[in-house]
């Protein structure tokens, strides 16, 4: 999936590099005007997986472990006059059908990893702090 899909975005910032030389460099924060929580996010997922809320499990808070993300993305709009066009439920669909539909390409990338267990990250993150 590439960037062009949604929004054609790195063609635009090419385009704006060509025209206004001053942009090589720049640092643009790129957000969709959707402030959710972890919580909100979690529930949309399970939602398109047809699963509801039982299947979360809270863990405990721990360092580092953010509430919500929320990126102020002015800039881009300001000076690339970039604005979102799709919503984070289109989008957040358009991904998971995505990763359903190349299972070959994302598949093997699995292969060797540690399985990601709440359980085991409680462990490893207790054992950090001692």
């Amino acid at each position: 999936m590439s960037g062009l899909l949604f929004g054609g975005l790195p063609l635009k910032i090419i385009h704006a590099a060509l025209a206004d030389p001053k942009i090589i460099g720049q640092t643009f924060c790129v957000g969709g005007d959707s402030q959710k929580t972890n919580l909100q996010v979690t529930t949309s997922l399970l939602k398109l997986f047809g699963k509801d809320r039982s299947w979360i499990q809270p863990i405990s808070h721990r360092l580092g472990h953010d509430a919500k993300y929320a990126i102020d993305s002015s800039k881009i709009k300001t000076r690339l006059s970039w604005s979102p066009r799709v919503t984070f439920a289109a989008g957040l669909a358009q991904t998971v059908a995505w990763y359903r539909q190349n299972v070959s390409w994302w598949k093997p990338l699995t292969n060797g990893r540690p399985n990601i267990d709440p359980r085991n990250q409680t462990k490893l993150a207790v054992n950090s702090l001692e």
